[in-house]
């Protein structure tokens, strides 16, 4: 969005939102962090909250063990709650 934004047709944060397939909105929030911020300004910013208390190693085999089928892994079948 940041360099399709610095061409210089300069397009609305509408027309890009809509050739993105993004909000207006979110257009107009990274072309601000950018400006207010450079090249360092195309990251996310950090999160509120907890930190993570998983690696994402770790949470990534997690996710592929919950989302496969227990016959598929050779699991046994058991009931979930």
């Amino acid at each position: 969005m940041v360099f399709r934004a610095a061409e210089l047709e300069r397009p609305t944060n509408r027309n890009m939102g809509h050739e993105l397939g993004g909000a207006n909105l979110t257009v107009g929030q990274w072309r601000r962090r950018s400006l207010a911020r450079g090249l360092p300004g195309r990251h996310d910013a950090r999160r509120s909250g907890r930190p993570r208390t998983l690696a994402s190693p770790t949470r990534v085999q997690v996710i592929a063990v919950a989302r496969a089928l227990p016959q598929a892994q050779e699991r046994p079948v058991t009931r979930w709650t």
